[in-house]
């Protein structure tokens, strides 16, 4: 969540991502944040997120609170993309929950919906790439899923995992300890999944 917020200060100079860049580990793994850049980068979009630093500065506190993913809701722009690239978006703000500021709602556009606005126009744009940009939306909303679900509570975040594995381990005290026994039973277990060595599916969307 801190970078989302910390990406409301202020707009990334306008550019255009390579088609190499796009295909990098790390573009697919910071989805959110180049969903971001790519709306706010282009011209014909006019996208503009900036929130007051007294919001920003809530948003922090709350994203801050045990299972906030879940349970808090956010300061946003309640419209980030003007009618006309000409026009200036309101200075109005909503709060929101993580799931309807991805999806949407009745008064809200939704991440989502938005950056299938900016992949309709690049392909119009650029129809000979239409087969990139499709598979670019494919694969950023697969992961926008995981974070969608974990917004739902239909799957722990990271953070809710670490502290159950912790809480229930053997060798925990309740006295907010993590003992060198629990340390590396954490690691062991997360080298494990990561490796496929053991089940993830619990940690991902059915």
């Amino acid at each position: 969540l801190s970078i989302v917020f910390f990406l409301m200060i202020r707009r990334p100079p306008r550019s255009t991502q390579s088609r190499s860049s796009a295909a990098s580990d790390v573009y697919k793994r910071q989805t959110l944040t180049l969903m971001y850049v790519h709306l706010v980068s282009e011209p014909a979009l006019n996208a503009n997120f900036y929130i007051p630093m007294s919001l920003l500065h809530e948003n922090f506190a709350r994203a801050h609170k045990r299972n906030a993913l879940r349970t808090q809701k956010f300061w946003f722009r309640r419209q980030f993309i003007p009618t006309s690239p000409s026009e200036e978006t309101k200075d109005e703000y909503i709060e929101l929950s993580i799931e309807h500021f991805l999806t949407g709602n009745a008064e809200y556009l939704g991440l989502l919906p938005a950056y299938k606005q900016f992949i309709d126009f690049k392909i119009s744009a650029e129809p000979d790439k239409k087969e990139f940009w499709l598979k670019l939306f494919e694969d950023y909303v697969k992961s926008i899923q995981i974070l969608l679900a974990r917004a739902k509570g239909e799957i722990p975040t990271l953070a809710a995992w670490i502290r159950t594995f912790v809480t229930s381990h053997p060798d925990y005290k309740k006295d907010s300890i993590v003992s060198r026994s629990i340390a590396d039973a954490l690691y062991t277990e997360i080298y494990a999944i990561s490796n496929g060595q053991k089940e993830k599916q619990h940690l991902l969307p059915k």
